[in-house]
């Protein structure tokens, strides 16, 4: 068994699997993610033949995140993937971990130190569920971009500018966000999917500035486009929101981490970026 990291042609191999799982990757993740960390993604070759995934995403020097924790379906049950996550955890001794594993793996991560926090929701609906005006709304890149990383700052466990700013940046993104005074106080990241757009970022300091970016976000998309946001469920706000849309729950992902994080808004987090990397 051989643990290599690899370049983006490997990372668009575990999105494959992902999508065959029916994670619904989105189009351009495979570049987004290899330039967020270029040393964060693992694949476990058996025989030259790659059998299993893993991402250890640095947000900094100080915090990983796990995520596409796969292995194909005809080497489960083989000990492949445990192997794989001993290796990559092992690398990353000393640093916080953190994941959004499934519900039914709690008690597999707790083995290796990761504690719950919440849980967090995926709200499905259609982009005509969200049709509304958007007045306040402006194109995100309008905005002081110091201000954007701040505001993403409040609502994550740990910094991670680079992480934002590479994201911001991916192809046929819609990228809204919401100021007063020079300040940001929403922001929302759409981005097309294997299947519909998911949503995500999605921070609002208000329930009215999370609707007013789902507007903006679904305006100009068919009504019938599906769209995903997935939301932590600590934020009964953002449930308000998407069950008054006629929006219902697919999945539920666990939130887990090694070490205790400092205290962050998810009252203002309506959307996370994403499963995969937190």
């Amino acid at each position: 068994m051989q643990f290599l990291r690899c370049q983006q042609p490997g990372v668009a191999r575990a999105l494959e699997w992902a999508a065959a799982e029916g994670w619904n990757p989105g189009q351009h993740d495979a570049a987004t993610f290899h330039q967020i960390d270029p040393a964060g993604f693992w694949l476990a070759q058996l025989d030259n033949r790659p059998v299993a995934s893993l991402s250890a995403v640095q947000w900094n020097d100080d915090f990983a995140f796990i995520g596409l924790y796969i292995v194909i379906p005809e080497e489960r049950g083989k000990g492949y993937g445990w192997q794989l996550w001993q290796h990559v955890v092992q690398a990353h001794e000393g640093k916080c971990l953190a994941l959004d594993g499934v519900v039914a793996q709690q008690a597999n991560y707790a083995v290796s130190g990761f504690q719950l926090a919440h849980r967090s929701l995926r709200w499905a609906g259609h982009a005509g569920q969200f049709t509304g005006k958007s007045p306040q709304a402006v194109p995100l890149h309008q905005l002081d971009q110091d201000e954007v990383v701040r505001l993403d700052c409040a609502v994550s466990p740990s910094d991670r500018p680079h992480y934002v700013k590479t994201w911001l940046s991916q192809p046929d993104t819609r990228t809204w966000g919401i100021a007063s005074h020079g300040v940001v106080e929403a922001l929302a990241v759409a981005r097309p999917c294997g299947t519909g757009w998911k949503i995500g970022p999605l921070i609002a300091k208000t329930p009215d500035q999370a609707r007013e970016l789902m507007h903006a976000c679904c305006t100009g998309l068919a009504s019938d486009t599906p769209v995903f946001v997935d939301a932590p469920e600590p934020n009964f706000a953002a449930r308000e929101l998407f069950l008054g849309a006629g929006f219902t729950v697919s999945f539920e992902c666990a939130r887990m981490y090694t070490k205790p994080v400092r205290q962050h808004r998810l009252d203002w987090l309506y959307g996370v970026t994403s499963f995969e990397l937190g």
